[in-house]
């Protein structure tokens, strides 16, 4: 009985602590929003200060998990950032993506938007990502 009181107590007290911990302290994820009327696809590279579409981690190409549907939010694992301070996340048009050759894409450097972004920049913009065409 004693047993099973000091546990239960235990797990009381870390549940708390859990429980108060800031939430935005402990992010685990940040979303990119995609506010333009039509599909668009993502692309991320870790190796800034190369800011070539050539060391994107996996190419986006037709029928893949790298597309945003107008209005949709996506959400990025902040785990990004163990390979380099600062990412790098393209946005691809859908049909640039599934008509065109990557290498086509990559030569002419066919995006519609580049950002690059530390952690401490995310927390000063709030975290999130918007896409809207402009």
């Amino acid at each position: 009985m004693k047993n099973i009181l000091k546990t239960t107590s235990l797990l009381i007290t870390g549940f708390i602590l859990f429980a108060s911990c800031d939430e935005n302290r402990y992010r685990k994820y940040f979303n990119v929003k995609n506010n333009s009327g039509k599909l668009i696809y993502w692309g991320v590279s870790h190796s800034y200060p190369d800011t070539s579409l050539k060391s994107i981690v996996n190419i986006p190409g037709k029928n893949t998990a790298y597309k945003i549907y107008p209005g949709d939010i996506y959400a990025f694992t902040m785990s990004m950032f163990s390979r380099n301070p600062t990412v790098q996340l393209f946005i691809f048009d859908k049909d640039v993506i599934e008509n065109t050759p990557w290498d086509t894409i990559v030569k002419y450097n066919m995006i519609l938007k580049h950002y690059q972004f530390t952690e401490s920049e995310l927390e000063k913009m709030s975290w999130p990502i918007t896409y809207d065409e402009n």
